[in-house]
């Protein structure tokens, strides 16, 4: 079990930091096939077809690059006569999709993977009657005899008020954001004011 300390620091300590962390999202187009409707992921191992480019009431899909590290694609899909948008994350090797997990149906912003590769981290914003941003913590499970992973629910964290602007890794039980917060949170038309948090994972005895 872990729990969690959260501590302010300046734009200065954020800024460092943000410097510091490389995301190591690939953009490998070569696995990409596109057609005016449809891409396919294509690679030595497996291949799917997503639709794509489309300007309707249905559902369309980005690619969004490679992990490097883990040698995960992340595909973005958006269901537009919903109003949501999902992420999944493929494994080159076996074609086998992970989702990933989100509290609100904008979706995952982002997917950023720690310094060590032990863990992904996701976050969402929600602007909903209040806003509100969740974070996911995905734990990396490597099993070296097989040469393979999985991934499991590590940690949740839901913060009420605020929304997150940027987020990155700072070691393997830490990281670092920039958020926002309405002055009066019940006025849409208030001012926001921006802040910077660090978030520790404190593994319990």
């Amino acid at each position: 079990d872990s729990t969690i300390s959260i501590d302010t620091i300046t734009e200065s300590e954020f800024l460092k930091s943000a410097k510091k962390y490389s995301p190591q999202i690939l953009m490998d187009t070569s696995v990409v096939v596109r057609t005016d409707t449809s891409f396919t992921l294509k690679n030595s191992n497996f291949a799917k077809t997503f639709a794509a480019f489309r300007i309707c009431e249905c559902t369309a899909s980005t690619y969004c690059g490679l992990i490097s590290p883990l040698n995960l694609y992340v595909v973005n899909t958006v269901d537009m006569h919903n109003e949501l948008a999902y992420t999944q994350i493929i494994d080159s090797k076996t074609g086998k999709s992970f989702d990933v997990p989100s509290c609100c149906d904008p979706g995952p912003v982002a997917i950023l993977v720690s310094p060590m590769n032990q863990f992904l981290l996701t976050y969402s914003n929600s602007y909903y009657e209040h806003d509100n941003c969740c974070v996911y913590i995905l734990k990396v499970n490597t099993d070296k005899s097989k040469r393979s992973y999985t991934l499991n629910s590590y940690f949740v964290i839901n913060f009420d008020r605020i929304n997150i602007d940027e987020l990155v890794w700072v070691d393997e039980k830490s990281f670092v954001m920039s958020v926002n917060e309405l002055e009066n949170p019940i006025d849409y038309e208030s001012k926001r004011f921006k802040y910077f948090l660090r978030v520790t994972l404190i593994q319990e005895l």
